[in-house]
């Protein structure tokens, strides 16, 4: 599409290009994408995870917080709030993420070998059978085996299992298998939703390693090293105060050392203990973005002075008043050198006045300083570095959509400025997903009220 009096539009940069193509874009109609992403496209949502598990007495105060902030300001920022109780069922992602993490339900205990690498886990106060797994794993006895539980169909990935394993590996297709294999499956704790899952069985059956997902060299190399003697070991078992401590009333003496680490006292060595076997104290709190960043995570003091922090700032309220009836907003990351950021500033206003000429609408800018430290959260949205290196700039458009290329650096022309721009500025298409041409940021974009009819 060329407009009247305009110069023949470029040709689209090799950057814009291959955005376009990326997302199977179709210039089949004259609208710009920026006006039907503007005045279209939804905004995508964050994720606020709370997790937690029922009875805990900070849950009182964080409910009082999140539901009085969603009730009112929250209502106008692109954030959802996802309560998780790590007691109960889950979506699996949901649940490798808690895993991931170091998200477990309280009491929760670790086996520690000599070197102080996490062997195996266990839930719930050290009872009888937690002991009898620990045991286990700490003097484990051969003959050793390994199950691989997975199912047939097409999507599942082939499971293969190295040939110099030094325990035989019977891999287990669930869907086909018998009543009794599927009873054993059951008994081992595999879910057949969560596949495949590894197990690596001493000659009593017990558990001595465990691995839900895909099986790389590492997950095989930690079963090698399950069946080795792992001594002397010890326990590390994480509590709360008011959860009490995670060995029974009636337990006079332990099979092996115990350490408890109250997680709601300020003990340095109990701290570091759960900073190297990953364990975090509940409530616990996360924001992650649309493509899985973590944002900001808080503990039971929250208050909402901290969320206000994480989704607005002064230079996110700038974006927000850049963009209203603009093809796009250019952000302009200063270095730590003055005169280069004065020649990257002449060559982008150079670009935004042709393209505001060529485009015939107005073009954003916004300078972001990178020792601001109230933009903190603004820099992890945007995944750039604070260190100054070099001037950056990036283009938003619509709500706060960040466009889904390299940031322009170093030594770029005003051409390099037109190409970002000329993307937003290509004719829709109804195969394009939003998705595709960038993350939105997280703001608090004052959207509308819907007038009666609407």
């Amino acid at each position: 599409m060329q407009r009247k009096g305009a110069p023949p539009k470029r040709l689209v940069g090799a950057g814009a290009a291959a955005v376009l193509m990326a997302a199977g874009v179709v210039l089949a109609c004259d609208i710009p994408i920026y006006k039907v992403a503007l005045e279209q496209w939804p905004r995508e949502p964050y994720a606020l995870f709370y997790c937690t598990q029922k009875g805990l007495k900070a849950n009182a105060h964080l409910d009082r917080v999140l539901d009085k902030a969603f009730r009112t300001w929250l209502k106008s920022v692109n954030l959802d709030l996802i309560r998780i109780d790590v007691k109960r069922p889950m979506l699996e992602e949901d649940r490798e993420l808690m895993e991931r993490r170091g998200i477990h339900p309280l009491p929760y205990a670790v086996l520690v070998d000599k070197n102080g690498r996490k062997v195996t886990d266990h839930s719930g106060k050290l009872d009888a059978a937690a002991w009898r797994k620990f045991m286990a794993a700490a003097r484990p006895a051969g003959p050793f085996k390994a199950l691989v539980f997975t199912v047939s169909t097409r999507w599942q990935p082939k499971v293969e299992t190295p040939k110099d394993l030094p325990f035989p590996a019977q891999v287990i297709e669930l869907d086909k298998a018998d009543t009794s294999t599927r009873a054993l499956a059951k008994r081992l704790g595999v879910n057949e939703f969560r596949l495949p899952h590894a197990l690596l069985l001493d000659r009593n059956g017990a558990v001595l390693r465990s691995h839900v997902g895909r099986l790389d060299g590492k997950v095989w190399q930690a079963f090698r090293e399950g069946i080795a003697p792992q001594g002397p070991c010890r326990v590390v078992a994480f509590t709360k105060t008011e959860l009490g401590s995670p060995l029974p009333d009636t337990a006079a003496k332990t099979p092996l050392p115990v350490t408890v680490v109250d997680l709601d006292k300020g003990d340095e060595a109990g701290r570091e203990l759960a900073r190297k076997l990953n364990v975090v104290n509940l409530p616990f709190l996360s924001i992650v973005s649309p493509r899985g960043t973590e944002l900001a995570n808080f503990g039971r003091d929250l208050d909402e002075s901290h969320l206000r922090a994480v989704v607005s700032s002064p230079i996110r309220a700038r974006i927000i008043e850049e963009l209203k009836g603009k093809i796009a907003t250019l952000l302009f990351v200063h270095s730590n050198d003055p005169r280069r950021d004065r020649q990257a500033m002449k060559t982008l206003k150079e670009g935004i006045r042709r393209g505001q000429r060529l485009f015939e609408g107005k073009i954003g800018l916004v300078e972001i300083d990178p020792k601001d430290r109230r933009e903190e959260y603004l820099f992890r949205n945007l995944r750039l570095a604070r260190d100054g290196k070099e001037p950056l700039v990036l283009a938003v458009f619509a709500k706060g959509k960040v466009l889904a290329i390299p940031p322009l650096k170093g030594k770029f022309s005003s051409d390099d400025v037109l190409d970002v721009v000329q993307i937003v500025m290509q004719g829709c298409s109804c195969v394009l997903q939003p998705s595709d041409l960038g993350e939105d940021l997280l703001l608090d974009w004052p959207e509308p009220e819907k007038k009666e009819g609407d």
